[in-house]
């Protein structure tokens, strides 16, 4: 099945929360297709071998709304003790929705298109790791009302309503979502390789504010004077995701 194939199902498909009633988005210095950013990321490294072997990880049936189980680890910066503890709520869920997504396009390690938990909670983390509400209501913050909707997103399950959001709906939608933003080019345009998760991410979070005030600041070290959020969301995720498997 081709890319565009893939793209096409995406939304003509049905999304397993679709009929749920139960639940009432080159400034360093990467390349935009990022084809060898950091070799993918050092996919083979001991921190993620050791979360694939995650007895977790083998568990089917969970990707429904499962949030025990197994572990993912602590995202650098993002202490998961004590009143914390509510970080490692999703892990679950980033372990089975990661798998699920891995097995629906036939994705192995090193492909530019593979997910693995540890990237998944690093992006939570910068989308809503300070919030405990938002984390554990949609932590990829993909309905945050208005301004944030889409309705195509309603073809991935996901409520016009941010307050029916549940973390599986957004873990799901979002993988969906950044996959469907990689293929696309500056303009928005379906494009039929993937073009890196440098470009995927900007895309995803595509706001242009320029936090230039570190008293506003959203979250961890959010202050980026003269380049975009956009641009800074996206580099931020790769280099914590990097920093947090222990890569410089």
């Amino acid at each position: 099945m081709s890319i565009l194939s893939e793209l096409m199902n995406l939304f003509t498909g049905a999304s397993p929360f679709a009929n749920d009633n139960s639940v009432s988005n080159n400034a360093n210095g990467f390349a935009s297709n990022e084809s060898g950013t950091r070799q993918q990321y050092a996919w083979a490294s001991p921190r993620d071998a050791s979360a694939t072997a995650m007895p977790g990880q083998q568990r089917g049936g969970q990707a429904s709304g499962s949030q025990g189980g197994g572990s993912v680890g602590v995202v650098e910066g993002y202490p998961e003790t004590g009143i914390f503890s509510w970080r490692r709520a999703n892990d679950q869920l980033f372990i089975d929705l990661a798998r699920q997504f891995n097995q629906q396009h036939n994705l192995s390690p090193g492909d530019p298109r593979y997910r693995t938990p540890l990237f998944l909670k690093t992006w939570a983390m910068i989308e809503s790791g300070n919030h405990p509400a938002a984390f554990l209501r949609d932590p990829l913050q993909m309905n945050t009302g208005s301004g944030t909707w889409d309705p195509l997103k309603a073809k991935l399950g996901v409520p016009q309503s941010p307050a029916q959001m549940t973390p599986s709906i957004s873990i799901y939608a979002a993988l969906r979502w950044l996959d469907m933003k990689g293929h696309q080019d500056e303009q928005g345009v379906t494009l039929q390789n993937y073009q890196g998760d440098l470009s995927a991410l900007r895309r995803y979070n595509g706001k242009p504010d320029i936090h230039n005030n570190p008293n506003t600041a959203f979250v961890p070290h959010d202050y980026h004077p003269g380049m975009s959020h956009s641009r800074w969301y996206a580099s931020k995720i790769i280099d914590l995701y990097m920093r947090t498997q222990g890569y410089e």
